[in-house]
């Protein structure tokens, strides 16, 4: 895997993450409900 690919991977990563603490993991999160 060539460098730019594996920050490219590492980003989206961390922006899944974000996302996922946004709307909670556990799925209580009210905006999931509203969907």
């Amino acid at each position: 895997m060539s460098l730019c690919a594996a920050q490219r991977d590492a980003r989206l990563a961390q922006l899944v993450e974000h996302y996922l603490d946004t709307v909670g993991v556990t799925g209580s999160s009210p905006v999931l409900r509203t969907i």
